[in-house]
């Protein structure tokens, strides 16, 4: 069982690099590759890409270490609800149980997750009715397994967050697709994530959504990538 795990996310990393490498090369020009590359992370040193499942746990709290008690104090504002608190302690045993499974490591990526049920109180305050989210730079991915009951449309630009973010999402939605190539159509049901690549966000249509999210994404891109 294990052994198949690691060969579907070798297979899965292969793809990616694959399928990345190709539309560098026949369909972006020079501009679109260098808006969309990892320029925060590239100044700070910061590893990118990743070649084994064993390197995952790397990266469950990335972009968030020791910011548990500021998100607690600030995001959260000291408190968290019933169903916050029930959402939580359920995430941590399911990335806990997950990233044993991947690395043989414990961790429950609580600063990140924190972090995520934070955003999405600001969401649920600010667009209760929102059916149709896009979230441009998904990290962890820890938001799209909050946002049950939605059409949440999900574009990365890192290679290791994606192959992280489709490893989490996969088996917690009703309906989870990943588009590596350039997408024909996009989900229609409720409770259903699509999953998308930087490079086919340039090429393909972006379905009607209610309300677009971004997080510290706005200040690791370039600004010609918006």
């Amino acid at each position: 069982m294990e052994d198949k795990f690691n060969e579907d996310v070798l297979k899965l990393i292969q793809d990616y690099n694959e399928i990345e490498k190709k539309y560098i090369d026949n369909h972006l020009g020079n501009f679109i590759t260098e808006s969309f590359s990892n320029h925060f992370s590239n100044a700070r040193g910061r590893q990118t890409r990743l070649s084994s499942a064993q390197e995952l746990f790397k990266y469950a709290d990335r972009m968030h270490e020791k910011r548990l008690m500021i998100n607690l104090n600030e995001g959260l504002c000291g408190y968290s609800t019933p169903s916050e608190f029930d959402e939580f302690k359920h995430l941590m045993e399911y990335c806990n149980d997950f990233f044993i499974k991947t690395c043989n490591f414990h961790t429950t990526g609580s600063e990140a997750l924190t972090a995520a049920i934070a955003h999405k109180r600001a969401l649920n305050h600010f667009h209760p009715n929102a059916k149709n989210i896009l979230e441009i730079g998904p990290g962890s991915g820890f938001l799209g397994l909050l946002l049950n009951g939605t059409k949440y449309l999900a574009v990365e630009n890192t290679q290791v967050f994606f192959i992280l973010q489709s490893l989490l999402w996969s088996n917690k939605r009703k309906s989870y697709n990943k588009h590596l190539e350039t997408p024909t159509h996009f989900n229609e049901g409720i409770d259903s994530i699509d999953h998308i690549p930087w490079w086919t966000i340039c090429l393909s249509p972006i379905p009607t959504i209610d309300v677009a999210f971004m997080n510290n994404i706005m200040f690791e891109l370039s600004k010609w990538a918006f």
